[in-house]
């Protein structure tokens, strides 16, 4: 009985891993934009960012950015005061464009006024939590000035 037990925990972790790669294959033209105001999207959050992606990145103007939709993330609701705001995320039309958002954000990050915005990819909770478990590593080298990045998908074996 114990063979058994063992082979349904690894058949387990594998759909978990299947589940995983299909939800980050499902958002792979999506970008996760860190410390933008609430509300300053409005109520076109889509034509904001068609607007202000070439204000914050002047290398992008020629690119035309299509957006096919855009949104905050749900969590309960808009954050109370001083709490920090919600993550605005929005999907690109074409991976390259998106490619050519986040290449832009490393090489000169943006601000509107004086917060700092942060342009990621956007994972799944299992992918990210996996990510996560690098970055000591990651900001260590950073801070010895290697350009280190992750190859997807990390992993601790």
């Amino acid at each position: 009985m114990p063979e058994a037990k063992g082979k349904s925990t690894k058949n387990m972790l594998g759909f978990e891993q299947k589940m995983a790669d299909l939800e980050d294959r499902n958002r792979r033209c999506n970008i996760r934009v860190y410390g933008l105001h609430e509300d300053a999207e409005g109520d076109a959050p889509v034509q904001f960012l068609e607007r202000m992606i070439p204000t914050w990145f002047p290398a992008l103007k020629q690119l035309k950015p299509e957006i096919e939709r855009a949104h905050r993330i749900f969590c309960g609701g808009p954050p109370t005061e001083g709490e920090r705001p919600r993550a605005f995320i929005f999907c690109c039309l074409r991976f390259s464009t998106r490619q050519a958002i986040l290449r832009e954000a490393r090489k000169h990050p943006p601000s509107i006024g004086n917060r700092a915005l942060r342009f990621a990819a956007d994972f799944s909770n299992y992918t990210a939590k996996r990510r996560r478990a690098f970055s000591r590593a990651m900001a260590l080298a950073r801070e010895k000035g290697t350009d280190a990045f992750l190859i997807h998908p990390a992993t601790q074996d």
